[in-house]
């Protein structure tokens, strides 16, 4: 079976996000936002968007969240993070009341998109934004041992690093 590819835009990724029952809304800039209610275990809400030109489709997504750990801290777990995993890719925003971190994922599209290649690259993304999010979630929020449930060995050295 062959599919026709159709540019990739906005309208289109629109349409993928209803279809996948996210309701979104175009920001002033023109980018598709939206929110996932949390999760079970997850610390808050995940907030994203979406941009799309004629090369790129990029999702960006992170927790409503504004972590008190210092900079170099997240960047360094940012950067170690690169250093195992190509994608997604991840980023920090200092604010004046704590550093927020999103997730990025980048799909090239120059070529175009069947309409099934377009939902999985979305799905893909999104879930990929959201397990970033967790990721960052449990290195910067790890409970003190005996806090919660059992640790593992692993788990108490990463503690005892930090």
């Amino acid at each position: 079976m062959i599919e026709t590819t159709k540019p990739v835009n906005l309208a289109r990724a629109a349409e993928v996000l209803a279809l996948c029952g996210i309701q979104c809304e175009a920001s002033q800039e023109g980018d598709l936002c939206f929110w996932f209610p949390s999760a079970e275990g997850d610390p808050a809400a995940l907030f994203g968007w979406l941009t799309s030109t004629d090369v790129t489709l990029t999702i960006y997504g992170g927790f409503e969240v504004l972590y008190l750990s210092g900079a170099q801290k997240i960047n360094d777990l940012l950067i170690s993070y690169q250093r195992e995993f190509s994608a997604p890719t991840g980023y920090s925003i200092q604010r004046e009341d704590g550093v927020r971190v999103y997730g990025r994922t980048t799909f090239h599209v120059a070529a175009g998109a069947s309409d099934r290649q377009l939902v999985a690259w979305i799905a893909l993304g999104l879930g990929a934004v959201q397990e970033f999010a967790r990721m960052v979630h449990r290195r910067l929020c790890r409970p003190a041992p005996g806090a919660g449930d059992i640790v593992s060995t692993e788990e108490l050295e990463h503690w005892l690093d930090d």
